[in-house]
């Protein structure tokens, strides 16, 4: 199941945002799908639950969450994207904590979609906030989607355990503070060595439930070290309901994000990494959840095509 939809599009350069994060990224994605499945469509959007105040109080402190449904809601913009954004206005801003809250909602609808579906798998074209914490947004990311569709669902009752695996260029710094609070909470981040987020008086230096660094030369070990990772937590635990994976395409070698450049896997490299993580869950018949993540630059969506084609080929 492909989740998207073009209202999760962010449209940043309109805010005056300048990251290289394209929604072009989604759309073409979603597009190449189209090709290949002509059934493919838009996700309903009315079958898309709005968080709560409650399900974001579930992760976030209550000073935050006022600061951002308040009149501190371009402050809290600016710090989660680093940037000065004078010309950012309250329309704007307003607008953009809407998708940023409908794009995490769709975490947590995809998340329930991975659990229903026959074969055992949902894609979102969105979402994976990985580096919000509780108090405060960080590295381009508002709020934590992941832990709060995780919180959600687990006082719901649809799910007891839960796996977090982060294959994004950069650490799940957030992911890991906060799920250091959630025993029934696994997560494995694999990531750049010596690169953001460093450590700092500022930040939490909070250890993922198993942290691997590649540094830049070491590209030829990440396969090994990612299926390391992944037996390492299966042998710690068999009873886990759902994963999530945080499926950042800019670990690739022509991403344009300058902290990502200590890590260039090619794309044959990230096809292989994708189909690992999906196999070792399939075979494992755990439900399991993507996430975009980080990929910046005009042809990141080449790495989330390739393998939703892959995935949508084993489903013929």
């Amino acid at each position: 199941m492909i989740v998207y939809h073009p209202q999760f599009d962010l449209c940043l350069k309109d805010c005056g945002i300048d990251v290289p994060l394209e929604d072009e990224r989604a759309r073409k994605t979603f597009e190449a799908l189209q090709k290949i499945d002509l059934s493919l469509s838009h996700f309903p959007i009315d079958q898309i639950k709005l968080l709560t105040k409650e399900d974001l109080l579930r992760v976030h402190t209550q000073s935050y969450i006022e600061a951002l449904n308040g009149d501190q809601l371009i402050t809290k913009i600016k710090q989660a994207f680093e940037r000065p954004l004078a010309n950012l206005n309250e329309a704007q801003a307003q607008k953009l904590w809407k998708t940023i809250l409908l794009q995490a909602s769709a975490t947590a609808k995809a998340c329930e979609l991975a659990l229903a579906a026959p074969a055992g798998w949902s894609g979102l074209l969105a979402g994976g906030m990985h580096h919000a914490y509780p108090e405060t947004g960080r590295g381009f990311c508002l709020i934590h989607d992941i832990t709060i569709a995780l919180k959600k669902l687990r006082a719901e009752g649809k799910i007891k355990t839960a796996w977090v695996i982060d294959i994004d260029a950069h650490k799940g710094d957030g992911t890991a503070l906060i799920a250091r609070d959630l025993p029934w909470v696994k997560t494995l981040s694999l990531h750049m060595g010596d690169s953001w987020p460093f450590t700092d008086q500022d930040y939490h230096d909070v250890p993922s439930t198993l942290d691997l660094e590649v540094r830049t030369g070491e590209e030829h070990r990440y396969l090994e070290l990612l299926q390391q990772g992944l037996k390492y937590l299966g042998s710690t635990s068999t009873a886990v309901d759902l994963v999530i994976v945080v499926a950042g395409a800019d670990v690739w070698e022509h991403d344009q994000l300058p902290s990502t450049q200590g890590l260039r896997l090619t794309l044959e490299q990230i096809l292989e990494r994708d189909q690992l993580v999906f196999r070792f869950f399939q075979e494992r018949g755990i439900p399991q959840t993507y996430l975009i993540a980080g990929g910046y630059g005009s042809e990141s969506d080449k790495v989330y095509t390739q393998f939703y084609s892959w995935l949508m080929s084993l489903d013929q």
